[in-house]
């Protein structure tokens, strides 16, 4: 599963900008590119694509026969920092400047808690697996390879968190995919059954692990009515989203000690990207969200989907606030 916002939403946000701020628009068909004019102002904003590259995701800046979803526009090219492409740089970061991240190991033998095994270089859930239990961690001797690292297990609600420069604009806040049982089915079968016309080979070791940690198993019957947690990443393949809705819940989230938290945050993490590519910048951050509101910071995304909620704060920072 992707999870995308389709173009004319994309669209339907951008138009509203441009009649709220007062400025001219071309959009030019053959590129996508957005041309701006306003507040003695020339602004292009490029595109986002999405496409499948030797079987994994990839962003493109341009529309290709290849690409399969527009996931937005931003007035820069692509750009990259090192807390965005490197996970142990950026836990190491939270640590320093006092945000709670979740623990992390080099060894199986120094594992102290529930973990995740992930890649420190990897994107799009590439290269994840568990959760582990303590114990079975403590058994467990394989190598984790290059750039392999275990991460403490969070259990909660998964987050993403839209910063345009330190400014929180958007927030997503989703529980761990579920199946649910009809008294009749194993898990395995539901799982199947989500899937469709996919092969659950591609996902079956995530969901194994998932399952037997909350302890079930594939081959366990759920009651009809009864939930199972079969995956931890956001992600997922078996997670069921309404099509194309913008999920942005940041309103209701007013008041909670989570949104003092990330609010608190988002300053703090754009002071670590690099000056020279830190002005006018969207970047996200993944976290979790525990039972007691409490956030941990996961990891930062340099090059992300474009929540549609972007597009009012950008346009006060390019061309100033509208009356």
């Amino acid at each position: 599963m992707f999870y995308k916002i389709n173009f004319l939403t994309h669209m339907y946000n951008l138009a509203q900008c441009i009649e709220k701020f007062g400025v001219e628009a071309d959009f030019d068909f053959h590129s996508f590119e957005v041309h701006l004019r306003g507040w003695n102002r020339r602004v292009k904003l490029l595109p986002r694509f999405i496409y499948f590259k030797n079987g994994t995701l990839a962003y493109a800046s341009h529309p290709t026969d290849d690409s399969s979803d527009f996931i937005g526009w931003l007035p820069y090219a692509r750009k990259q920092w090192g807390l965005a492409t490197d996970k142990m740089s950026f836990k190491d970061y939270c640590v320093a400047s006092g945000l709670r991240t979740p623990k992390f190991f080099t060894r199986w033998a120094d594992v102290t808690v529930d973990v995740v095994s992930k890649q420190r270089t990897s994107s799009f859930g590439q290269g994840i697996g568990g959760p582990f239990r303590l114990a079975e961690a403590r058994q467990r001797a394989e190598a984790l390879g290059n750039g392999g690292y275990l991460e403490e297990f969070i259990e909660g609600k998964i987050a993403k968190v839209w910063y345009w420069n330190g400014t929180l604009i958007g927030l997503e806040v989703l529980p761990l995919p579920t199946v649910v049982g009809d008294g009749e089915q194993t898990v395995e079968a539901l799982v199947q059954a989500r899937l469709r016309n996919q092969k659950i080979e591609a996902v079956l070791p995530i969901v194994e692990t998932t399952v037997v940690y909350f302890g079930k198993s594939l081959s366990y019957v759920p009651r009809h009515g009864e939930s199972v947690i079969v995956d931890f990443q956001y992600g997922s393949a078996l997670r069921i989203l309404p099509l194309y809705k913008n999920l942005n819940v940041l309103g209701s989230y007013e008041g909670k000690e989570a949104m003092a938290e990330l609010m608190r945050a988002g300053p703090i993490f754009w002071q670590g990207i690099p000056d020279d590519v830190r002005e006018n910048t969207l970047f996200v951050i993944d976290a979790m969200i525990d039972s007691q509101q409490q956030v941990w910071f996961l990891e930062m995304n340099s090059n992300p989907i474009v929540n549609p909620d972007t597009y009012m704060t950008m346009f006060e920072v390019l061309f100033g606030r509208a009356n």
